[in-house]
C-alpha cells in the first residue's frame, strides 16, 4: 500500500483521519475496565436449562408411539393368524412343497424313458405308451441336467430284446 489512494478515496481517508485524532479515551470506561480486573472473579451458579423439559416431553411421546405401534403389530398378526383357514396355519408351521426328501443335488440329472412314434411328418413324436400305435414304436432315453439342458442319449426299438425296460408306458 505505498500507492497514493485515488482521488475519490483521498477526501474520505483524511477525514477519517481527522476523526480518529479528535477521538479522547473515556475516563470512566477505564474505571470500569481497571475495577473488574482488580476483583476476584465471582462463582456463578448455573440456571437449569429450560430445554430439558422440552426434550424429556419429545422422548417421552417417541417412546409412547413405540409401544403404540408394538402393540398394535402384536394384535394384527394374533388377528390375521385366528383369521387364517386351518389348512394356512399349518403351511406356515410345515410346509407341503417341497418334501423333505426332495433335493436336486448332489444327483447330477434325471433320466426319462418316453415312448415315441414317427409323425407323418418324419419326426418322432411322444406318444402314449398305452395306446395301440400305426408305426414302429421306439423308446427314447432322455437326460436331464441340473442346469437345464436336456439330451436324447439313446433311441431303441420298443420290439428289441436289449431295449431299456420302459420306466412309463
Amino acid at each position: 500500500m505505498t500507492d497514493s489512494p485515488p482521488p475519490q478515496v483521498a477526501p474520505l481517508l483524511a477525514a477519517y483521519a481527522r476523526d480518529l485524532a479528535r477521538t479522547v479515551p473515556s475516563k470512566h470506561l477505564d474505571a470500569r475496565i481497571d475495577a473488574l480486573v482488580a476483583a476476584p472473579p465471582k462463582e456463578f451458579a448455573r440456571p437449569a436449562p429450560r430445554h430439558i423439559g422440552r426434550y424429556f416431553r419429545w422422548a417421552a411421546a417417541a417412546c409412547f408411539a413405540t409401544l403404540a405401534v408394538a402393540a398394535g403389530v402384536l394384535i394384527g398378526v394374533r388377528l390375521e393368524r385366528a383369521a387364517a383357514p386351518p389348512a394356512a396355519r399349518s403351511a406356515t408351521h410345515e410346509p407341503s412343497w417341497p418334501p423333505p426328501d426332495f433335493a436336486m443335488w448332489p444327483t447330477d440329472s434325471v433320466a426319462l424313458e418316453i415312448p415315441a412314434e414317427f409323425s407323418a411328418r418324419g419326426t418322432l413324436v411322444a406318444v402314449d405308451g398305452k395306446a395301440p400305435g400305426d408305426g414302429t414304436r421306439y423308446w427314447v432315453n432322455i437326460i436331464v441336467s441340473n442346469d437345464g439342458t436336456i439330451r436324447i442319449e439313446n433311441i431303441v426299438p420298443a420290439g428289441v430284446e436289449d431295449a431299456p425296460s420302459p420306466a412309463i408306458q
